[in-house]
Parts: structure tokens; C-alpha cells; sequence
């Protein structure tokens, strides 16, 4: 396993320091109150019972390594110091149970687990393989019983890595059972292997929801003409999703026939392109669409209407925060569940 963090001192104490905004932030009931009252105890007899101590401790991270990373928070909220808490944060922070609690939803909030993991980044380069090496061999090892961990883990690598030294493990995921996993792999996957022979070679052996997302990884990583070329080919795609993702990133990228192609596709008698056009033309931030989204939002029926209106209120958030006025949310009615997951979700068919 990849080593820990930051062994030098300033190192480590700037990941000490993320490590209380991580247990500030942790979502930590009673359930490991058992633990919590052990620690509590070996961390008051550390000064008189040091090897008694940390004995006792490594023993109970073996028995249950997710309830003592969730007990090690809990004691990092109270009060209690002194050189058995300094041993436990030590224990804590050197088998990879920072990683552990970013990657475990019931601790953290995404958006939290993202900001934390920006920071610890800017100190170790190498989090992003740290973390899905560890829900990798968590998984192998039957540490959880689902895919939260690769899921969140993947979230996070998303907001945060270019994922250049994640080819190895990524290439993996594009082989797991969860098709929600195999598609998020695919989409960082293109960041980090960026080879259109490659590409396309994936694209080819692709469900359509992993070949829209490997497509919309090519959103922020500049396409090349090969790879410009395969997108073209991909709007014509027999599915909604993966056709409007090609013409948004061609948009994206500067391509001016994706407009009219995207316009082209809001007339479409199927209702799952209108969505998906809609739900396009209101990632581009481009004001321009916004006649035809509302359009969309007052004639339209079902999802198209919907998406039309999700798509319109998005693109007038964005010109009034591009206009540095203050912005007022505007009404907008409701969207039934799953609406947006149409556009950009699983296509059923």
C-alpha cells in the first residue's frame, strides 16, 4: 500500500491541523461509544502504561478499523491531550484512516470531503492514488458491503486530480460490476490518457452511459483533431445522451455547427433528445439559448418542458453572476425526481 502522509514536521502538522477540521466536520453519533470510552481510558494510562497502551490500541484499529477511525475523531473533539493522544493521531494518520474517513459517506458531506481533500493535495501530490488504492483494497478485502467508497473516492478525484497517475487503477474500474463506477472511471480516464486510438478503442465496447461520460471528459482537456473528428461522429450517436455530450463538448470547444446542432436537436420528436438538448444548451452558459429553453419550458411537455426550465433558471443565474449583480433566485417550478438524471444519467434504452 502506497505509504502514508507527510513524514516531515511541518508536514505533518499541517495534516494534523486538516485532520481537526475533518473531526469538526465528521458526522459521529453513539454507536461507537464502546470504543470511544477504550481510548479514552488507554490514552489516560499512555504516561504510566505506554506499551500497554499502544499495544491496546493497535489492537482495537485491527479489530475494526472504521469504528476506531470514527472513535479516534470523537476523541479529537474533546478535550483530552497529552502524549497518548499524540500517539493516537500518529496511529490514525499512519494506516491511512484520513483517507478512509474521506472516502466514507455516512462521516462526511461531499462537498466537506472535497474541500478537505484540496487541501491535503496541496500537501501530498500523491492523495489521489493514496485514496482509490485504499477503497480498492477495501473492496477486495470486503471492508464494505457496496461501492460508497470507489463512488465517493471518484467523486473527489474529480474535483481535485488530473488524474495522470491514476491510468493503472482507473483501467481496472472500467471492468467493475457497478455501471456507475465504470462510467465515472471512463470519464477520468480520458484526463489522464489522453490517446485517441485509445479512445476510440473504448468508445467502441461502450454502454451508453460510460461512452457519454468518457466523451464529456474530453470537456476541460482540449480535444485534437483526431479526437474532434470522433466527436463529430458521436452526435449522430441512437442515443440521447451520448449525442447531446458529444455536441457539448464540441460547443465547448469552440466548434460553432454544435450550436446549430443543438437547436437542430430541440426539434427532435423524441422527447429524451429535446431533455437531453435542453440540458445541454444549459451547460454551455451561452444566453443565446435562452429564447429557446423558454420556449421549451412553456410549450413543451413532459421532460423537455422541465429540463427546458432547469435549463433557462442556469443560464440566468450565470448571467447575472457574470454581470456582478447580486443574485436573486429566481422561482422556479418543481422538478420531479429524476428529471435530471434523463439528461444526464443512465439511458435506459
Amino acid at each position: 500500500m502506497t505509504p502514508a502522509f507527510a513524514s516531515d514536521s511541518q508536514g505533518r502538522q499541517q495534516v494534523q491541523a486538516i485532520l481537526k477540521q475533518v473531526a469538526a466536520s465528521a458526522s459521529l453519533d453513539r454507536s461507537t461509544d464502546a470504543e470511544f470510552s477504550i481510548l479514552y481510558n488507554l490514552v489516560a494510562a499512555y504516561p504510566s502504561k505506554p506499551l500497554m497502551a499502544k499495544l491496546a490500541m493497535r489492537e482495537l484499529l485491527k479489530r475494526n478499523p472504521r469504528r476506531f477511525c470514527a472513535a479516534t475523531l470523537r476523541m479529537l473533539r474533546s478535550s483530552v491531550a497529552g502524549p497518548g493522544m499524540v500517539h493516537l493521531v500518529g496511529l490514525f494518520l499512519d494506516n491511512h484512516l484520513m483517507t478512509r474517513a474521506l472516502a466514507d459517506p455516512n462521516l462526511l458531506a461531499e462537498d466537506e470531503a472535497v474541500r478537505i481533500a484540496g487541501q491535503l493535495r496541496r500537501i501530498d501530490a500523491r492523495l489521489d492514488l493514496k485514496l482509490l488504492n485504499q477503497v480498492m483494497v477495501e473492496e477486495l478485502q470486503g471492508a464494505r458491503g457496496d461501492t460508497e467508497g470507489i463512488r465517493r473516492a471518484l467523486a473527489i478525484i474529480g474535483e481535485i486530480s488530473d488524474c495522470v497517475m491514476l491510468v493503472h487503477p482507473l483501467a481496472k474500474l472500467l471492468r467493475h460490476p457497478d455501471a456507475y463506477v465504470r462510467s465515472k472511471a471512463g470519464l477520468l480516464m480520458v484526463r489522464a490518457h489522453r490517446n485517441a486510438d485509445w479512445l476510440q478503442q473504448q468508445m467502441m465496447r461502450a454502454d451508453p452511459r460510460t461512452l457519454a461520460n468518457l466523451i464529456e471528459g474530453l470537456i476541460k482537456a482540449a480535444p485534437t483533431e483526431k479526437e474532434i473528428h470522433l466527436l463529430w461522429t458521436y452526435t449522430y450517436h441512437p442515443n440521447h445522451r451520448v449525442a447531446s455530450t458529444a455536441l457539448l463538448v464540441l460547443y465547448r470547444n469552440g466548434r460553432p455547427q454544435a450550436r446549430e446542432r443543438l437547436l437542430e436537436m430541440a426539434k427532435h420528436p423524441s422527447e429524451r433528445f429535446r431533455t437531453a438538448a435542453a440540458w445541454a444548451m444549459g451547460q454551455t452558459g451561452d444566453p443565446g439559448f435562452l429564447t429557446v429553453l423558454q420556449h421549451m419550458a412553456r410549450n413543451d411537455a413532459g421532460n423537455a418542458r422541465r429540463m427546458g426550465l432547469k435549463a433557462s433558471v442556469r443560464l440566468r443565474k450565470a448571467m447575472v453572476g457574470a454581470a456582478g449583480t447580486p443574485e436573486v433566485e429566481p422561482a422556479e417550478r418543481p422538478v420531479e425526481k429524476g428529471v435530471a438524471e434523463e439528461a444526464v444519467a443512465t439511458a435506459e434504452n
